[in-house]
């Protein structure tokens, strides 16, 4: 009992053998601009797209902030009393 699997073996393993063969040929490179390596390239000004995204970025950083800021004052409270005397 054969199956339409069996038939294709030897195309496929004839196939596989060929592509074996043959060398990738590289795709030509595109051609760069000549550019002076000693002039720096002008800067390229970009506009806020999507200023929402911006608005959102403030408010977690200022969220962040007010944070690390109670964060830092309760650890200044929570540390114990420590009496110093000075003599003089």
């Amino acid at each position: 009992m054969t199956t339409d699997h069996d038939d294709n073996e030897p195309d496929l393993a004839r196939w596989l053998e060929e592509l074996g063969r043959r060398k990738l040929k590289p795709k030509p490179a595109e051609v760069l601009p000549a550019q002076d390596p000693l002039k720096t390239p002008e800067p390229v000004h970009r506009r806020v797209t999507r200023p929402e995204l911006l608005f959102l970025f403030a408010v977690a950083a200022l969220t962040y902030l007010i944070y690390y800021l109670t964060d830092v004052q309760l650890q200044i409270i929570s540390l114990p009393g420590l009496v110093v005397f000075v003599a003089g």
